[in-house]
């Protein structure tokens, strides 16, 4: 089963220069189950700038339990020098690649070229309008193909179950789940 996680704002932005639309703080809650998502995963498959990110950066390995990663460049698989990551020219071969079942991290054209093969879709709306970079946006997602199974507010303020009093939520948003309501072909 392969799943995918993002964050997106009312009209599906989800970076501006090949960053967040929010800082490291700013979104705890949705950063909290973007960890417990990964370290569930076992494999992470995600984009040269995705995975670089510096808020996201796996490269660090801050995630013990992740077993694999797997990075999509269009350039020479050479040109990726990071230890202990695989690297992959098509979504079709990272999934291919995958030793466990994989979680899709992003971004825009990673999402875009995954979708077909995913089948469960966690994400965070963000219910607010940010300034983003046109081509990073998340596909819309057809009510006849997705069904949305589980939908739970999270509002603005500190988090008491994260240990820091700096994290907290800058916006409210919603934590969703879509399930791909038939098989594909």
């Amino acid at each position: 089963m392969v799943s995918m996680v993002v964050a997106y704002e009312r009209s599906r932005g989800i970076g501006k220069g090949a960053e967040l639309l929010w800082g490291p703080y700013e979104m705890a809650h949705d950063m909290a189950r973007f960890r417990e998502l990964s370290r569930a995963a076992g494999t992470i498959i995600a984009g040269r700038k995705a995975l670089l990110n510096d808020q996201v950066d796996l490269t660090k390995r801050p995630f013990p339990k992740i077993d694999q990663v797997i990075v999509l460049t269009r350039g020479p698989k050479e040109s990726i020098a990071i230890p202990d990551v695989d690297v992959a020219n098509s979504i079709e071969e990272a999934l291919a690649m995958a030793r466990h079942d994989p979680l899709v991290i992003g971004g825009g054209e990673v999402y875009r070229s995954a979708l077909p093969y995913v089948d469960i879709i966690y994400a965070t709306e963000v219910d607010a309008d940010l300034p983003h970079d046109e081509h990073t946006r998340f596909p819309e997602l057809s009510e006849t193909e997705w069904e949305k199974t589980e939908n739970m507010f999270v509002p603005v303020g500190k988090e008491n179950d994260i240990p820091s009093s700096r994290k907290h939520n800058t916006y409210p948003s919603y934590q969703v789940t879509y399930i791909r309501k038939k098989s594909r072909a």
